[in-house]
């Protein structure tokens, strides 16, 4: 089951950054639909105009703003581009210079860092890593991971997060 897991992050994180190659550049699908309008799973294309910027979490986050664009939530998130993935969360994250998310970890989610802008340095669990453009970090369910941006300009960051199906080991 786990490598099933690593094998939809990874396939979610390739997804993700070739959306992203269409998003940084104005790439435009047609589609009859906006996702937030969808009931039900479907393939979608979310445009960057599907998505609105959130504020991360004051108690959690200094410096950060994220866009959520794939998210499980049913619908119950009004800024998320479309939230009927099965088991999929993608979310643009932007902290400032000297912006951080605070230390912590998910018992029931896999993770991924994808830097497409600026210099961050990645602590998980007992090693810390510094990471620029093009760098992809791992984070396995429970290990605790926190994110500084170290650089002089704004750390452009794509979060990928895969809920672990409750019959998977942790």
């Amino acid at each position: 089951m786990r490598s099933r897991a690593l094998s939809t992050l990874v396939l979610a994180a390739a997804g993700a950054a070739l959306a992203f190659v269409g998003y940084a550049f104005g790439a435009r699908t047609s589609a009859d639909r906006s996702p937030r309008e969808a009931s039900h799973p479907h393939a979608v294309c979310v445009r960057p105009a599907d998505v609105r910027p959130t504020p991360g979490s004051p108690t959690m986050t200094r410096g950060l703003q994220d866009q959520l664009i794939l998210d499980h939530s049913r619908g119950e998130n009004p800024n998320a581009g479309y939230t009927h993935t099965h088991r999929l969360k993608v979310i643009r994250q932007t902290y400032s210079p000297g912006g951080t998310h605070h230390a912590h970890q998910h018992p029931d989610a896999e993770q991924a860092y994808y830097i497409l802008e600026g210099k961050a340095r990645v602590r998980l669990g007992d090693q810390t890593y510094e990471a620029g453009p093009g760098t992809v970090c791992y984070i396995p369910s429970g290990v605790e991971h926190q994110l500084w941006n170290i650089g002089d300009t704004t750390l452009v960051n794509l979060l990928i997060d895969v809920a672990l199906d409750e019959n998977e080991p942790n």
